[in-house]
């Protein structure tokens, strides 16, 4: 609720401190970085109240407490919560540059209307190309022929607009991601029957790689190594929710053309030009990620450049070196991740946030859609007409998946920890 005037005048400290978490954990920041920012906040004041703050996945809980008195006020979740770097860029300059100012409590409250409302300019039609123009990225990171690419754009397009829609309708999340994906799974299968592409498998799964929840799955992940279960808990479950949903979008088209989804395209290129297209894709697939996340066009060329270095290195080490998929995305992400902390600084940008953009090109979509669609075959077989080769196919493709997840996870978190120490997260 906006203040003017003599209310602005007498506002409570404790309402500020709620506004502030509540703008933090409505654009993608960790647990650990809403209670620091609040205490930073509240140390500004100078006061000498003790405050207590509880964060839970849909509330923020603070108690402001003296000799003489306590007050509690509690901010409930307000819609569907999503990333913003520019708004978590934002209030940590803001807070940075407190101590040069004298500014009072409806003064600040002020500032943080102004920064909540921060949306970004890729709205309506832009946004709706952009997820298409990521979508096809993804298509060309796992191999896709072109016949699939221009399958993929279109079928987009369709994803970001149904998801728009029901989104502003107040559907239930999950019902809206399961709802709008299957309708550009539909959408692009019926396209792909009217071309001679290669990649029909790669085609479907790319159409859900941009809407993976990578960024709950990461602040999950850090939440409960810094002992904020509850939330880190709850964020994990979201993550698995939404990725079964998208599963289960993808899953029916699968089988409604199970005949021709499992062959699969390779480039004929030399290692050159296979490093060249990994890397171009890789920069151009981060970029596209982080202008949906309304990244600041100042750190544009350095998400591609993250993305670039991550998805190159992964390259090198597989096609040079002999590493296996997952060690070598493991040396990506970690190069990525530990590279950041050193010129992330200056701009106010958590590493986590950096590094999630530029390895979320990585996501190791075929090897899992491709392993459930095995798990299914398996399911349906007597036991007698199981064969050892496609057993150990189907393992390998969910072994692939999770270890290639799992490097991605540890690249990430255990840098982030092990570098940002016990420093304020603001």
């Amino acid at each position: 609720m906006e203040r003017t005037g003599k209310q602005a005048e007498l506002l409570p400290n404790i309402d500020v401190y709620l506004l502030l978490g509540r703008i933090l954990f409505h654009n993608g920041a960790t647990v650990t970085n809403i209670v620091d920012s609040i205490e930073y906040l509240h140390r500004y004041f100078n006061k000498d109240d003790e405050l207590h703050i509880l964060v839970e996945y849909d509330a923020i809980i603070i108690t402001d407490t003296n000799k003489k008195r306590f007050e509690t006020k509690i901010d409930k979740a307000r819609g569907f919560s999503t990333v913003n770097i520019q708004i978590l860029q934002e209030i940590s300059n803001f807070l940075k540059n407190l101590p040069e100012q004298i500014l009072s409590p409806a003064a600040i409250w002020e500032k943080l209307l102004i920064i909540e409302k921060m949306t970004g300019s890729i709205r309506g039609c832009k946004a709706h190309l952009l997820l298409g123009f990521t979508a096809v990225t993804f298509g060309f990171l796992n191999n896709t022929d072109l016949w699939g690419a221009l399958c993929i754009f279109p079928a987009a397009i369709v994803v970001s607009f149904c998801r728009t829609t029901l989104l502003a309708r107040n559907y239930n999340i999950f019902l809206v991601f399961l709802l709008a994906l299957f309708a550009g799974e539909v959408v692009v299968c019926l396209l792909m029957s009217f071309v001679p592409t290669q990649t029909p498998l790669i085609a479907v799964v790319s159409l859900a790689l941009p809407l993976v929840p990578g960024f709950p799955l990461i602040n999950g992940g850090l939440d409960i190594l810094r002992n904020r279960n509850t939330v880190g808990v709850d964020r994990i479950a979201y993550c698995v929710m939404m990725i079964v949903t998208l599963t289960i979008a993808v899953f029916i088209p699968v089988k409604l053309f199970s005949n021709a989804m499992h062959a699969r395209f390779v480039w004929q290129l030399s290692d050159a030009w296979l490093l060249t297209i990994n890397c171009l894709a890789g920069g151009i697939g981060a970029l596209a990620l982080a202008m949906t996340f309304n990244s600041p066009r100042q750190l544009l060329l350095l998400f591609f450049l993250g993305g670039l270095t991550a998805r190159g290195l992964r390259t090198v080490g597989m096609v040079f070196f002999g590493f296996d998929m997952a060690t070598a995305a493991l040396c990506g992400t970690m190069a990525v991740t530990i590279s950041s902390h050193f010129f992330l600084k200056r701009y106010n940008v958590r590493m986590a946030t950096y590094s999630l953009v530029c390895i979320l090109p990585m996501i190791p979509g075929y090897f899992f859609i491709h392993g459930i669609s095995g798990l299914y075959v398996l399911s349906k077989l007597q036991t007698a007409e199981i064969t050892f080769p496609f057993f150990a196919s189907v393992t390998q493709d969910m072994l692939h998946a999770v270890f290639i997840v799992l490097a991605l996870l540890v690249g990430i978190i255990f840098p982030v920890l092990v570098m940002d120490g016990r420093k304020p997260k603001i």
